[in-house]
């Protein structure tokens, strides 16, 4: 708080410039990828109807999709609004090949399907019904991607527990959000 724009908007600085000062990593940049190879149609024949999809790939989102423990980081999501509208955490595998099989495991822990999945030496894929869904989940999957990164600075990253993102997922109140929003 301040008595002016000017006072605010100084304050503002010093807090930016304090915590860039302690940045040991930032996000790094991604770049959209057409979907090539049959991507989109093994997404489709994975969830058993036609999906849409958007993808990603560099940086951030090839390292965490590299291995499962480069994974670790970016598994669980951060905030409630990444578990309606992408869901409870992406899934990854090590080729498309895997992926049928993946989303039923993953349906069968999570009872709802996975809208993010790293694959690795290729990126990320956002699914939906729809390419407003794609959309959505794409960009808060990228704002996970840089919560994870900028949490290394801090600490470590914190997502939510396991307790808390069944709840969120069970939630009438954060479905009928979802719902009502389109993306869920």
């Amino acid at each position: 708080a301040a008595d002016s724009e000017a006072e605010i908007d100084e304050l503002h600085s010093y807090v930016q410039s304090r915590v860039a000062a302690r940045l040991s990593a930032r996000p790094s940049a991604t770049e959209p990828l057409a979907a090539g190879g049959g991507l989109t149609e093994a997404v489709s024949a994975a969830y058993e109807r036609p999906m849409h999809i958007e993808v990603r790939t560099g940086g951030d989102i090839l390292r965490f999709a590299a291995s499962e423990k480069a994974f670790e980081p970016f598994r669980l999501p951060f905030n409630p609004d990444q578990i309606v509208y992408s869901g409870p955490g992406p899934l990854r595998i090590d080729s498309v090949e895997a992926l049928k099989q993946a989303v039923s495991d993953y349906i069968n822990e999570w009872r709802r399907e996975p809208q993010g999945i790293l694959i690795k030496d290729y990126g990320m894929v956002a699914a939906g019904d729809s390419g407003k869904k794609a959309g959505t989940a794409m960009s808060l999957l990228l704002d996970s991607a840089a919560i994870a990164v900028y949490s290394a600075s801090f600490g470590g990253p914190l997502p939510m527990s396991r307790g808390l993102i069944e709840f969120i997922r069970d939630w009438e109140v954060e479905r009928y959000r979802a719902s009502v929003a389109g993306g869920g």
